[in-house]
């Protein structure tokens, strides 16, 4: 299976290349095929626990030297309505908990919003006071960050965005960063995986997120 997805892998990336002029370094194929191969075997086990040997290092396919309560999330939007949304809890590299939803929503901007609230509240439920939470989600961020109005936004998405709102203004240790997609790929992949398998799931106290 980790042979056929690395092959795939170079598949994307040369048609990347060829059709829309974007180069992808041998760094991230490997990222990408590793994350096919993960998803795979989520399929397969995605209601038991996992319990393996965590690699050593960098665990996140992103070597980030952050510490503190770290979240990050996504959120998956396809036609119809049809999405899904995902965050993980880290205490730096050391993976607290992630969970993965299926769900609808009325556009891409209203599965963020849905991927930060569903955050929000599992940072609040393992007792966190103070974190970190990343998304590359700018509008979203905008918002919570007082730089923009959410009125201006899709209106369906405005109570939603209330309650993110509210409870980032209620826990002043509670602050929202922008990042770019590929620091968020994880989320994104879980968030996508969801979304497409109609899958709801919440896994936790693991040492780091499972090899892939």
């Amino acid at each position: 299976m980790r042979f056929a997805n690395h092959l795939w892998a170079f598949w994307k990336a040369r048609c990347k290349q060829v059709y829309e002029g974007k180069q992808i370094n041998g760094r991230q194929v490997n990222f990408l095929a590793n994350s096919y191969t993960f998803l795979a075997d989520l399929s397969t086990h995605f209601d038991q626990e996992f319990h393996r040997v965590v690699q050593q290092g960098c665990n996140w396919g992103r070597c980030i030297p952050e510490r503190g309560n770290i979240c990050r999330m996504d959120g998956s939007y396809f036609d119809q309505g049809r999405s899904g949304w995902a965050y993980t809890l880290s205490l730096g590299d050391h993976l607290l908990q992630f969970g993965a939803f299926a769900g609808t929503a009325s556009s891409p901007l209203h599965a963020e919003v849905n991927a930060m609230l569903v955050s929000l509240r599992a940072a609040m439920m393992v007792g966190w006071s103070s974190a970190r939470f990343f998304t590359d989600c700018q509008l979203l961020v905008k918002v919570i960050n007082d730089l923009l109005l959410p009125e201006s936004l899709d209106w369906r998405v405005y109570s939603d965005l209330l309650d993110v709102i509210v409870i980032f203004k209620g826990k002043e240790g509670f602050t929202c960063f922008y990042v770019p997609r590929d620091l968020v790929l994880q989320e994104h992949y879980l968030a996508n995986y969801a979304r497409m398998h109609n899958i709801s799931t919440v896994q936790h106290s693991y040492p780091s997120f499972p090899p892939i």
